[in-house]
């Protein structure tokens, strides 16, 4: 894939970033959907997004061990600096991706990841229309606005 002539994947295929795109698309839509449903004030859901989107910048500086890795890719945040880090070590090691290949010993496989994220779309959607739906009352609220 190059822009005006800088090659910037060369060894990925344009279908898996495109997949990638929209799978992570997908998923945070989904988040901030969810996320719009629980709370009723912008500020507290700003602070709260703040802070995770921090959390997660933080742990994915760390090494993790995979299933910690594969929890974390429930959340969109972490999947997309995770995926993309990972996305850019294999183009920078000159490898055409395999899904089922892992890139060292402890990550996880690229199918596993993609596996997770469309695990976490189909969660969000559960909750989504729970929240809607059935709606479980004023408990998430009022815990909320005694914070």
């Amino acid at each position: 894939m190059s822009i005006n002539g800088w090659i910037i994947f060369k060894y990925m295929s344009t279908s898996i970033l495109f997949l990638t795109f929209i799978l992570l698309n997908i998923q945070l839509i989904s988040y901030s959907i969810l996320m719009g449903q629980l709370f009723n004030s912008f500020s507290y859901l700003f602070l709260l997004t703040i802070l995770i989107w921090l959390i997660m910048i933080i742990l994915s500086l760390k090494q993790l061990n995979e299933i910690l890795i594969l929890i974390l890719c429930l959340n969109p945040y972490f999947s997309f600096i995770y995926l993309f880090r990972y996305l850019f070590i294999y183009e920078r090691s000159m490898n055409n991706i395999i899904l089922n290949k892992r890139l060292y010993l402890s990550s996880p496989t690229l199918l596993n990841i993609y596996l997770i994220i469309f695990l976490s779309i189909l969660i969000y959607w559960i909750f989504i229309w729970y929240f809607q739906n059935i709606y479980p009352g004023f408990i998430l609220i009022l815990i909320i606005r005694k914070i």
